[in-house]
């Protein structure tokens, strides 16, 4: 073609050299005199201008790679208590994110550290606090994320990717001590009842308590590790649970699960990044998402190796690990229908509007990735129809 004859790169070309998306390399164009050539409709670039462009603005960023005083600290926020999100375990135990680092920039001198939270909100509060680039959350947390986009104007929280998904609401639902003689969720108004606050569990329990009429429950706010031994001791009658606490309870036979069908909506679980690093260090979001298909991959096709992972850093018993994995779907891919479950949440639970959503979040991340690792990207963004069985992320 004529633009090869000419040394000429084509959009795609450049982002590949330079391992970027369309929209850094429109942001470059655009705010740092980025030279390209356009010819009829179509973006080319000069590969030696390119290249010499490159290097002008990445000398110093090489000449202090190895000053450990510039030490490129990335923080990442997971909660190893909670099933859908243990492909943020898979990542950190076998170190899948180093190695995707190491691969881009082997002479940069990233430090990675991981901050275990017992619940969602822990994680939000410390992205606030700049002290958390990503974060791996539920879907409640990761709507009032969203929602508090609007109230702090420096929070710039973005969505970059799924996580485990469960059809229906199915792992998350309400348990009862094994010789509990609560055996209907409406006799739950005897009850003392424990969850975590502003968690989707604790967002699922007031529905259901609002959907029951029975606003007058006495609700105890437990982290969910204590809801679980309150629950065994008799201390509290009833929890509303998520995975891996109701296989837990069930496997010891110390609980009853009421809903073993789900509450209805899908449950979700989401990676959420700031945006504003985003933007700095696209690399570094990339490597992580790639690391995050990866570790979705190992779950999916190596069910066993992944398990073992699991029982060794949280203590569960195999069984257990393997039988939560197996019933998760553990897809990155960015739904119409995720989205619209995100919106449900966000209406009924935050009073926020269905924009603040579509604005909040952002495909293109994991969709680079995804072409970075030679796997087919999706071809429309959000992805329409019902979750594919045959393609996943």
């Amino acid at each position: 073609m004529e633009h090869k004859r000419l040394n000429m790169m084509t959009v795609q070309e450049a982002m590949d050299l330079l391992e970027v998306s369309r929209s850094t390399l429109d942001r470059w164009r655009k705010y740092r005199n980025l030279p390209y050539v356009k010819i009829g409709k179509e973006v080319f670039f000069d590969r030696n201008i390119l290249e010499t462009w490159v290097r002008q603005h990445t000398v110093v960023t090489e000449q202090t790679a190895g000053d450990p005083s510039e030490q490129e600290i990335i923080t990442i926020g997971y909660q190893r208590g909670t099933a859908h999100m243990w492909s943020a375990l898979v990542i950190k135990e076998l170190h899948l994110l180093e190695d995707e680092l190491q691969s881009i920039r082997p002479a940069s001198n990233h430090v990675v550290r991981w901050h275990n939270a017992s619940n969602g909100l822990q994680l939000v509060e410390g992205m606030i606090a700049g002290k958390i680039q990503i974060a791996s959350l539920g879907d409640y947390p990761t709507v009032l994320a969203a929602d508090l986009r609007k109230i702090l104007p420096k929070f710039r929280p973005i969505l970059i990717a799924f996580d485990g998904k469960s059809k229906g609401g199915k792992g998350i639902s309400l348990v009862t001590e094994i010789q509990s003689k609560l055996m209907k969720p409406n006799e739950i108004i005897k009850a003392s009842v424990a969850t975590v606050p502003n968690t989707s569990a604790g967002y699922r329990l007031n529905k259901l308590l609002l959907s029951m009429k029975l606003p007058e429950v006495n609700v105890l706010h437990q982290e969910m590790h204590a809801s679980m031994r309150n629950l065994i001791r008799g201390q509290v009658q009833a929890s509303m649970m998520w995975e891996p606490y109701l296989s837990l309870m069930t496997f010891n036979q110390h609980g009853r699960v009421l809903f073993d069908d789900g509450l209805g909506d899908d449950y979700l679980t989401s990676v959420v990044a700031d945006e504003n690093w985003c933007r700095r260090h696209e690399a570094h979001v990339v490597a992580y998402l790639r690391a995050h298909l990866k570790a979705h991959r190992i779950i999916r096709e190596m069910p066993q190796r992944a398990a073992q992972v699991i029982a060794k850093a949280t203590r569960l018993p195999l069984a257990i690990a393997l039988s939560v994995l197996q019933r998760v779907r553990w897809d990155a891919s960015i739904y119409e229908r995720d989205i619209a479950t995100l919106n449900g949440l966000c209406e009924t639970g935050l009073n926020c509007m269905s924009s603040d959503i579509h604005t909040f979040v952002k495909g293109e991340y994991v969709q680079y990735a995804a072409r970075r690792l030679s796997l087919p990207a999706p071809s429309d963004f959000p992805v329409s129809g019902d979750w594919s069985r045959e393609v996943l992320y």
